[in-house]
């Protein structure tokens, strides 16, 4: 059963072998993980380059639960967007995006991006 969405910087950090995120990501079992279809796609962006560690990581990603911008998180995204927006506290798109998933499935996101993510109301944030 998913419980955690899975942030871009905290895969980024993973994929670099960084010590924290690797400890944090073995807490859980790969069931419990999900990630947004955007996180692939900021991932995948940052490695169009290098197109063995792209294919590599690209077949890594897609054996995660994945979950597809649909009508309902794009609603969700609407209503995010308008209240940062009314409030002077506009995040990047898919920041909003990625919150919006975690909303609409009522998933913990795992993030180091708190300061931004902070500003969403009812974002249930992983705290380590």
């Amino acid at each position: 059963m998913r419980k955690y969405l899975i942030d871009s910087d905290i895969l980024i950090d993973f994929l670099n072998n960084r010590a924290e995120a690797i400890r944090l990501l073995i807490k859980f079992e790969e069931s419990e993980m999900a990630i947004s279809v955007i996180t692939f796609a900021e991932i995948l962006e940052g490695l169009v380059g290098d197109r063995k560690k792209y294919l590599n990581v690209r077949k890594g990603l897609s054996e995660l639960s994945m979950l597809p911008v649909e009508a309902n998180i794009a609603e969700q995204f609407a209503n995010v967007r308008a209240l940062l927006r009314s409030k002077g506290q506009l995040i990047e798109n898919m920041d909003i995006f990625i919150a919006a998933t975690a909303l609409v499935h009522n998933l913990i996101l795992v993030t180091n991006n708190k300061k931004d993510f902070d500003k969403i109301h009812n974002l249930q944030i992983y705290e380590s």
